[in-house]
């Protein structure tokens, strides 16, 4: 029997038309993970159901969609009654009732991926009954989530005032490392005069996407045309709006591309397109994975000056935004990028910069933190339930050791460890040396490490990682170089590079510059490789202190 933690992924969709469930899937099968997706289509023309690891099953939507969601219900539930899983993911709302329910009752941990406000949705607007039941639903389910997942820092803001949780974290829609290797010659497949350049509008097509500004002023120049990659229940409508404007020969509808084809295709644009309108609280947040797609075929962008895309290209300077609906913006905006050619090569560029950060693998080093620290956690509770017992029947309460430590860019958090020293004091008041208290059952622990475990919980509230930097003492902030300052670029650690490599056996200035070299150098390989290494320095109990100390000495600053 397999000793791999199973994990389900649902969503109303179909995975290879999306960028973050293939992204989520490949990266868990990757770490060793049993993975399966369910999912459901009901868009794609001529599509078959497909089973296996990746399920999508062919749904049909009529006019009364109440017999779509029964069909979509029904089938999803005897999927999961029939299967047995250890963490369950609720890719949208529609999937998170089922996801709880029998989530619960098989006890396996719910994560809901949040990826839009549910219950303010655009298309929502004019069906007042059905966006408070779809809010009715997402405030009584997502309290019920182990973690919510959203795609934005304003999102999780939102959500955690209207919602009063406090177990979400933020993985935005970033697509893969990867670069085009035959960008999509669209002049030659789409017969297009290559005196013109190709906008791109990539994703569903829906009302308050900025399609019909584009549409307007389309049909007001002959340098652009414009490549619609998408589809979407308001396709019929857009083609047809096409047709009546008399611009079917400068738009082209090219349909859904899938997902290992879709960088060659975006790549071959000159402007990617997110003029998204602000007509409700869901589009308003909007931080959509195209943008992060045009940045990643370093393509610039022209976006809506909404507040999440609008920080994303002024970070980056990777194009321009423009004011909702302003069609002489949107005109200039085209223009500058067409007349100064090198502006315009700049902003390819700083795409290029841009896409070393704005991607999955830097991304989803959270998620796999919070699904390490479960794991962990349910694989460790008996030998932590026996060590509580042991220190509290040694030294008695508390069982746990609590200081406040220097977290991400050194903000203070509380860390937790078990307890290895007594509380003694001399004469005066004052603690005795570390040696002096620390008793025989905390040398043990310290030199297998496992005074850290209960660190497993400040990875589940996000104040750690896995792997990182060792979270040192708050009085050591104004002691650091600002070159040794920098090992606060990332989340403190249980383990770490400088851990595998010396620990408490390196000057402070050693640990310090490995300390640096993994913020530089930083991939899940990487964390990986110091987690394995770090289970043999454990078992041979390597760098447990430096010369004259039971830990280490005090670090007093470059000058002392």
């Amino acid at each position: 029997m397999s000793d791999k933690k199973k994990v389900i992924i649902t969503f109303l969709g179909n995975i290879d038309y999306d960028t973050r469930c293939n992204n989520l899937f490949n990266t868990l099968d990757s770490k060793g993970f049993d993975v399966e997706f369910i999912g459901f289509d009901w868009l794609t023309e001529n599509f078959k159901s497909i089973k296996g690891k990746k399920t999508v099953h062919k749904l049909s939507k009529k006019p009364f969609s109440i017999f779509f969601y029964f069909k979509f219900y029904s089938l999803l539930k005897l999927h999961l009654l029939s299967k047995k899983f250890d963490i369950i993911f609720a890719e949208d709302l529609y999937c998170l009732p089922v996801c709880v329910v029998v989530g619960k009752m098989k006890k396996a941990k719910i994560i809901y991926d949040c990826r839009e406000l549910f219950g303010f949705l655009a298309g929502l607007m004019n069906k007042k009954f059905v966006q408070k039941f779809w809010s009715s639903i997402e405030k009584l389910f997502i309290k019920k989530a182990n973690l919510v997942l959203t795609t934005g820092d304003m999102d999780s803001e939102f959500i955690r005032n209207h919602y009063q949780i406090t177990n979400d974290i933020v993985i935005r829609n970033l697509p893969l490392y990867r670069k085009a290797d035959s960008p999509f010659d669209y002049y030659s497949a789409l017969k297009i005069d290559k005196s013109k350049k190709v906008l791109l509008y990539q994703g569903v097509v829906l009302h308050g996407r900025g399609l019909k500004m584009i549409f307007d002023f389309i049909q007001t120049t002959n340098d652009f045309v414009l490549v619609i990659a998408g589809g979407g229940e308001m396709l019929s409508f857009y083609k047809e709006l096409a047709e009546k404007l008399h611009i079917i020969d400068k738009v082209f509808f090219i349909g859904k591309i899938p997902q290992e084809k879709l960088i060659n295709y975006t790549a071959g644009a000159f402007v990617g397109l997110s003029l998204i309108e602000n007509i409700s609280l869901s589009y308003y947040y909007a931080l959509p994975n195209k943008l992060f797609e045009y940045i990643m075929a370093e393509v610039p962008v022209i976006a809506t000056d909404l507040p999440q895309m609008k920080n994303i290209i002024d970070e980056f300077n990777v194009g321009i935004t423009i004011e909702e609906n302003d069609i002489e913006q949107l005109k200039q905006s085209l223009s500058k990028l067409k007349n100064d050619e090198s502006y315009y090569n700049q902003l390819k560029l700083n795409c290029r910069i841009a896409s070393q950060t704005l991607n999955w693998k830097k991304e989803i080093k959270r998620l796999m933190d919070f699904i390490g620290a479960v794991v962990g956690l349910a694989l460790l509770a008996p030998v932590m339930l026996l060590i509580a017992l042991f220190i509290y029947l040694n030294m008695g309460r508390p069982v746990f050791f609590r200081q406040f430590r220097p977290g991400l860019h050194g903000r203070p958090f509380v860390i937790y460890k078990f307890r290895t020293m007594k509380e003694e004091r001399d004469s005066r008041g004052n603690l005795l040396p570390d040696g002096q208290r620390l008793t025989r059952l905390g040398r043990f622990l310290r030199s297998t490490s496992l005074d850290e475990l209960p660190e497993l919980f400040n990875v589940l509230k996000g104040d750690m990682s896995l792997v990182g930097p060792r979270p040192l003492l708050m009085q050591y902030l104004d002691r650091y170089t600002p070159e040794q300052a920098r090992r606060h670029e990332v989340k403190p650690g249980i383990t770490g590079w400088a851990q595998v490599n010396g620990r408490n056996a390196l000057t402070w200035e050693e640990k310090f510059a490995l300390d640096v070299w993994y913020v530089d150098n930083w991939s899940l390989w990487l964390d990986i490789k110091i987690l394995f290494l770090t289970v043999w320095k454990v078992l041979r109990r390597e760098g447990i202190s430096a010369d004259g100390h039971a830990t280490m000495p005090e670090f007093k600053g470059e000058s002392c």
